[in-house]
């Protein structure tokens, strides 16, 4: 590869970071404004999990399966509202933190796919 053909391509590269970074912020600043407005009606818990009992464990954590909105609870109660500041709603499905994770690393608008896996057979969901 000849210097001019090394140039551009280095050029292409830093062009790709360079997007890649605006596209990042315009992302975070647009799934901010979804988590505002999103009413957070459809929700996976992960209940607390104690590793040693009264000692310590994982606090029950939620997340909202249109928008990704992740909340952890306080203490180890998990009735509905009295440890839940945003994510209120009767949860969907009580999943294992294990699969809370694998939801928290999917995309808000693809977690949509995941939902048919998550939800009951009661729920009908467009």
């Amino acid at each position: 590869m000849n210097e001019k053909d090394f140039a551009e391509k280095r050029m292409c590269v830093r062009k790709l970071f360079w997007e890649e970074e605006a596209l990042k912020t315009k992302l975070n600043q647009l799934l901010s404004e979804l988590q505002e407005e999103c009413p957070h009606e459809r929700v996976a818990e992960a209940p607390c999990q104690p590793r040693i009992p009264f000692l310590s464990g994982e606090a029950p954590k939620r997340i909202c399966l249109d928008c990704a909105l992740e909340e952890t609870g306080k203490g180890w109660s998990t009735k509905v509202g009295s440890s839940w500041s945003k994510l209120t709603a009767e949860p969907l499905r009580t999943v294992a933190h294990t699969e809370l994770e694998r939801l928290r690393r999917l995309k808000p608008l693809s977690i949509g796919a995941r939902i048919q896996q998550l939800r009951p057979a009661s729920v009908r969901i467009e």
